[in-house]
């Protein structure tokens, strides 16, 4: 009395057949990204104390978390603002370079070493 009444029977190999014959077309490959800087140096991750030394003498405690020949990337955790251009002072690696600020969000920046 409630019972539905059973599905149609399916054809299942022609439902195959005709999901297999058509025709598929590739999406087009997306074309490369426009590069807004030059060719980026390799960059070593690392988890090492710095100092930033500020144009007025301040000394401001970072961590880096990587570094390359031509910058770093720093972490803090204060919020300030950094000056736009830094000593940047790291006593394992021997490195006493001036940097210029590239960005800074939130706690982290980009340095890019000027000497």
């Amino acid at each position: 009395m409630f019972k539905k009444p059973p599905p149609p029977p399916v054809d299942l190999n022609a439902r195959i057949r005709g999901a297999v014959s058509r025709p598929t077309q590739p999406a087009p490959p997306a074309p490369p990204p426009p590069s807004r800087r030059k060719e980026r140096a390799e960059r070593d991750k690392v988890f090492r104390q710095a100092t930033l030394v500020f144009g007025d003498g301040h000394r401001f405690s970072v961590v880096v978390k990587d570094v390359s020949e031509t910058g770093a990337r720093v972490e803090f955790f204060q919020h300030i603002t950094l000056p736009p251009e830094v000593q940047f002072l790291e006593a394992t690696l021997r490195l006493r370079k001036r940097a210029r600020v590239v960005w800074q969000q939130d706690g982290v920046a980009g340095l890019a070493f000027l000497d």
